[in-house]
């Protein structure tokens, strides 16, 4: 379930990474769909601490909030790091913009497809 779910958000920000500048919310609103059901931290949370004993499953739970809070802040500052400069060098139009947005998001879906195959 938990790499179903990994595969999901994979095929999810591979969808959205068609996005133009003349598509309608609801063309976009299947790969949002999937990126929200993907995330499945009520599974990951069971499979991190089901081999745990008892007195030891909220200290792993903590823990395993904790990485992935940190994860996701690390991820999230890569991701503006590389807008931000892929953004610099453009004129500012709506095309160029969606370009860098492009760019971030190919970062990205590299870093959770990395994550994927590590497991």
């Amino acid at each position: 379930m938990i790499f179903g779910g990994f595969l999901l958000v994979i095929v999810s920000y591979g969808l959205f990474l068609g996005v133009g500048m003349d598509w309608p919310y609801a063309a976009m609103f299947p790969s949002l769909i999937m990126a929200v059901t993907a995330f499945a931290y009520g599974p990951l949370t069971i499979a991190a601490t089901d081999s745990m004993a008892q007195e030891e499953q909220g200290p792993a739970g903590r823990l395993l909030y904790t990485c992935t809070q940190f994860g996701s802040t690390l991820g999230v500052s890569a991701v503006t790091a590389v807008y931000g400069s892929a953004a610099a060098d453009t004129d500012g139009s709506p095309g160029a913009v969606l370009d860098a947005y492009r760019t971030a998001l190919v970062v990205r879906w590299i870093h959770r497809k990395r994550r994927v195959v590590e497991r």
